[in-house]
């Protein structure tokens, strides 16, 4: 009876400790919501690593910025208006600047061999869209494909 009744203080430390990341994990299975995950790398935090974006489709969001523009946009703005719906969408996306001769702002999304745009900044919600769809028609053939793929 003394050896049960000291056991029962180091288990129950252990389970109340465990109970936030397991009910964490399991909404984040059930939600399909990436910022529930734990211990999630962030779309930031992947770029400035300049890892490989790993198997399967990803959306990625190049944006040309022009060194003689002088808009009311900012590139922190811009980064905004792009990954707020796509963050509601995927979390299998990247934003990229680059620096570019001229005035203009120009967008493109790549999905796979599919690239889209180039739109201006108040035109980016068409390109969203374009690249949504593309990116479910992607996860979809990457299923598909990797279901018949053969394990080595």
């Amino acid at each position: 009876m003394d050896r049960l009744s000291g056991l029962v203080r180091p288990l129950l430390i252990v389970f109340l400790l465990a109970t936030p990341a397991i009910i964490q994990r399991v909404a984040s299975e059930f939600s399909d919501n990436p910022y529930l995950r734990p211990l999630a790398l962030t779309q930031e935090g992947l770029a400035a690593a300049n890892r490989d974006l790993g198997e399967g489709p990803w959306i990625k969001v190049r944006v040309g910025w022009g060194d003689g523009y002088d808009g009311a946009l900012s590139r922190e703005h811009l980064r905004q208006v792009i990954a707020a719906p796509l963050e509601h969408q995927t979390d299998r996306y990247v934003v990229m600047f680059r620096d570019i001769p001229g005035d203009r702002v120009d967008v493109r999304f790549e999905v796979g061999a599919n690239s889209y745009g180039p739109y201006s900044p108040g035109g980016v919600v068409n390109g969203l869209n374009a690249a949504l769809a593309a990116l479910r028609m992607e996860q979809s053939a990457w299923k598909t494909k990797s279901a018949f793929r053969v394990q080595k």
